[in-house]
């Protein structure tokens, strides 16, 4: 495959393999080495929306909301991305509390529902 990376830190011709997971997290990880290039050398709004949405949801990436959140805060500084990133914002707000509610749930009534004791 063709690894040529575009200023935004996409690659011109992608090569994923959806069938294998393992393959699948290194081209994850691949991908996301090239986001940080592209947000560090062309400080591309598009490259760090995509490592903040990677961060946020685990992708590639350790889950990490306040680090999504500061690649998200740096997407927004292009005029162009303002919207999409208040957008991701909020959504990664309802996702931070879901995480927190669900980890609560688990920890006071166990995956099945059932109170533990």
């Amino acid at each position: 495959p063709n690894n040529e990376m575009n200023e935004d830190g996409s690659c011109k011709n992608p090569d994923f393999n959806e069938e294998d997971d393992e393959e699948n997290d290194a081209e994850l990880e691949k991908a996301a080495l090239y986001y940080r290039m592209a947000a560090q050398e062309h400080k591309s709004a598009r490259a760090n929306y995509n490592l903040g949405f990677m961060h946020e949801w685990g992708l590639g990436l350790v889950q990490d909301f306040p680090l999504a959140k500061r690649h998200y805060d740096l997407a927004g500084q292009s005029s162009q991305a303002t919207l999409a990133v208040q957008l991701a914002l909020w959504t990664m707000n309802l996702h931070e509390r879901y995480d927190k509610l669900v980890q609560w749930w688990w920890g006071h009534y166990g995956k099945e529902g059932v109170v533990e004791g």
